[in-house]
């Protein structure tokens, strides 16, 4: 009988010592997450933060800044080492976004346990309630931009603003790396880096028509503000979706005949 028991006694050892030498910070290193609720509320419309793994350090945009930090985690602790350093932007839209990021870092330093169910991550305080609730963003279908040549967008509506009745902005491809369109009030060219992460507007040139109407001037600006935040695209359905790192969607319809 004992040598029976012996042979289970090691195998289950052997077991528990592979499972005690899993770094529970392995299971967050890589990986990049959205925020769905802080101290149990919803973001405000038109907002965005985000946060990703690396393996010490945490970095993200926190809706107006970007920021970093270390952290280290074990069992089921969370510990923010020495706060939290961000870049210094001030933002005025939407309406109290900074008080919402001031707000986001202090949980941040505050979190003293995470759990992992799911999709979602949860960081909480040292009484178990629940700080932040974020979601995976792995499985976002991003759309490589450079996959839709010889297609012209037309934007159909910028969830942070009201487009001007009659105006139109548009998008197209020309070569890998470069689009053109027109603003609002004037045409542009703008160059692109596309990676796994995402896409990144690096420079936007605008033409030498006279633009004498300021609204659609200001609309222009918005719009390629937006480009500059950049994310990624998303098709969905027949829509092209330009989600930014603050959270906005610009939708662009086909203009194809």
């Amino acid at each position: 009988m004992k040598r029976q028991i012996i042979p289970i006694i090691i195998a289950l050892t052997v077991l528990l010592s592979a499972c005690q030498s899993q770094h529970p910070q392995d299971s967050l290193i890589g990986s990049a997450w959205s925020l769905s609720q802080l101290n149990g509320h919803s973001l405000l419309t038109g907002s965005h933060i985000e946060m990703e793994f690396d393996r010490d350090t945490l970095s993200g945009y926190g809706g107006c800044n970007f920021y970093g930090g270390q952290y280290q985690v074990s069992r089921d602790r969370f510990i923010l080492i020495e706060g939290v350093d961000s870049t210094a932007m001030g933002c005025l839209t939407p309406e109290g976004v900074g008080d919402q990021e001031s707000e986001y870092f202090r949980a941040l330093i505050e979190a003293d346990r995470y759990m992992l169910v799911g999709n979602r991550l949860e960081l909480l305080d040292s009484n178990g309630d629940i700080l932040l609730v974020f979601i995976h963003q792995g499985s976002e279908p991003f759309i490589a931009l450079h996959s839709l040549s010889n297609q012209r967008w037309r934007v159909a509506t910028i969830s942070s603003l009201t487009l001007i009745e009659g105006s139109l902005i548009t998008l197209e491809l020309t070569s890998q790396g470069h689009v053109e369109g027109f603003g609002s009030c004037r045409s542009y060219l703008a160059e692109y880096i596309e990676d796994r992460q995402g896409i990144r507007f690096t420079r936007i040139e605008m033409g030498e028509e006279l633009c004498s109407h300021p609204d659609l001037l200001e609309q222009e600006q918005n719009f390629t503000d937006l480009l500059t935040y950049s994310d990624h695209f998303e098709l969905i359905g027949e829509n092209l979706v330009l989600i930014t790192q603050r959270g906005e969607e610009v939708v662009f319809v086909s203009m194809q005949e």
